[in-house]
């Protein structure tokens, strides 16, 4: 896989792991309130190693296939998104095999708790829905303006 810029997608990836392995300590030395997740998102399939392992392992692949498939059109935005999603995903393996499960402790009082690693990945996927909503908008108008 060519990522055009190399040198964005790195340093997101970096401070993504960073930010969210620096807080996840934080919390575990101050002993504060937290959760050991042991499922993935949200703790759906907790206690169910083997097909967490293989969802997870199922996505990451999905989003190699998807990030060798735009590279040819990658703009900044990409490497950002790229870098967010990977480094959530590294920031949360970790966990899973230094811990047995995620460091959850953010919570918005309702929902489940949550840590940095996956704010990021959401703010990945929330980029690319965005970006997927305006090129609609963009096809839709060039389509109209084309007739």
């Amino acid at each position: 896989m060519r990522i055009r810029h190399t040198g964005l997608f790195l340093l997101v990836a970096f401070f993504t792991v960073f930010f969210d392995q620096t807080s996840k300590l934080w919390v575990v030395r101050q002993g504060s309130l937290s959760t050991i997740n042991t499922g993935v998102a949200f703790g759906i399939l907790g206690g169910s190693v083997w097909l967490s392992a293989v969802l997870l392992g199922f996505l990451a692949a999905l989003i190699l296939y998807w990030a060798y498939s735009v590279r040819r059109n990658q703009r900044p935005r990409d490497a950002l998104v790229f870098g967010l999603l990977i480094g959530g995903g590294v920031g949360n393996s970790i966990d899973r095999f230094l811990r047995g499960g995620v460091v959850d402790f953010l919570y918005l009082g309702i929902g489940p708790r949550f840590n940095l690693a996956d704010l990021f990945i959401v703010v990945a996927v929330l980029l690319v829905g965005w970006d997927a909503v305006r090129d609609l908008g963009r096809k839709r108008t060039a389509s109209v303006l084309a007739e």
